[in-house]
């Protein structure tokens, strides 16, 4: 009986990975040579080869802003050794080898996604909208496999676009990601706009800040921050029950790439080396500085604050940094408007602040 049903489930099995690989040889096939693509009246959408996706990415600030511990993990190790400028020209031809052409079947899906996700934005947070949006494909070796963005495209890893034959399947989470991506690019091409959203999670932006160079040095870049700007967050000090500022860092555990550091840097090396820090921070002179103890920079993690949550106004655990914060508020606004069954589970705080959240963007 039990050789009957493994049989049975053998060529369940074989069939389907059949029909896996035939869809997918299917999909591959699709043409579409147009490259540009008007998904609504506000919004076209243009596909951007390997060479032009390189060109365009040359005239952004993504090389610039990279520094070598940054470069060292995303090319686990490849490239850490000489000075920075080396580090940076040797990073741009890395990444130029890891861009890929996009395939006609890849296009119809994403054209689908934005077509679903776009008539709620405009309905509800039309600010968002951008006239144009540049995609830009990508190997896994880009940025951990991870989307970014940089002026107005956004950069998509080959990953996160599922195979032909599951396409019919994998929807709402491309559609959030795409959410999510929007925002940056509206945030990062709006710089004022930007800083008064920040203060609906209670960071305030400030200047002249001092941080230590070893500080510096463990600093890993998120393209999607504005790594020349820090907001501050005021948070509840147990320790004296008064309240002290703090800016959020990304760093990471290790001064360069140093191999797989366990089981988790097997499936993701940034999430085996990143710390999301808190650094204590104070006002003197009329500039800002990174408080010591013992000669050592006072870094804090989130879950020493209490506090932390009630201050960004909804608990998820997107909190890389207020950039990463308010993008992922975005896409679950936007979801809430997709499926009013969402927005009735929140408390009323939430609700309060999805509601002031919507009317800044409209």
């Amino acid at each position: 009986m039990f050789k009957k049903i493994f049989i049975v489930m053998l060529k369940i099995f074989l069939a389907s990975v059949l029909l896996f690989f035939i869809g997918n040889l299917f999909g591959n096939l699709i043409s579409e040579e147009n490259n540009n693509f008007p998904i609504s009246k506000e919004t076209t959408i243009i596909y951007l080869n390997n060479k032009e996706a390189n060109d365009y990415l040359l005239t952004t600030n993504y090389f610039n802003e990279q520094n070598k511990l940054s470069v060292s993990l995303k090319t686990k190790g490849e490239i850490e050794d000489g000075n920075i400028e080396y580090v940076k020209n040797e990073y741009q031809n890395f990444v130029a080898s890891n861009l890929l052409n996009w395939k006609g079947n890849e296009k119809k899906y994403i054209n689908n996604r934005f077509k679903k996700i776009l008539p709620y934005i405009k309905k509800h947070t039309p600010k968002i909208l951008s006239d144009t949006v540049f995609l830009i494909k990508s190997n896994k070796k880009i940025e951990f496999s991870s989307p970014f963005t940089k002026g107005k495209a956004i950069i998509i890893p080959k990953s996160l676009i599922p195979p032909f034959a599951m396409s019919w399947m994998i929807k709402e989470p491309v559609e959030h990601t795409f959410i999510h991506e929007l925002f940056h690019i509206y945030s990062s091409n709006h710089i004022a706009e930007r800083e008064k959203l920040y203060t609906l999670i209670g960071f305030e932006k400030i200047g002249n800040l001092e941080i230590p160079n070893n500080l510096l040095q463990r600093k890993i870049i998120n393209p999607d921050d504005n790594i020349s700007d820090y907001y501050k967050i005021s948070l509840m000090d147990s320790t004296n029950n008064q309240h002290q500022d703090y800016i959020m860092l990304i760093l990471s555990k290790y001064p360069k790439y140093e191999g797989h550091k366990g089981i988790i840097s097997r499936l993701s090396i940034i999430m085996a080396y990143m710390e999301i820090r808190l650094a204590k921070i104070t006002n003197k002179n009329n500039g800002w500085s990174v408080n010591k103890k013992d000669n050592k920079a006072e870094l804090f993690n989130i879950s020493d604050f209490p506090d932390f949550y009630k201050k960004i106004k909804f608990a998820h655990n997107y909190t890389l940094s207020p950039e990463e914060i308010l993008a992922e508020d975005f896409a679950y606004l936007i979801s809430t408007k997709m499926k009013k069954s969402k927005f009735d589970k929140l408390s009323d705080i939430e609700k309060e602040f999805f509601n002031n959240f919507e009317l800044a963007l409209k």
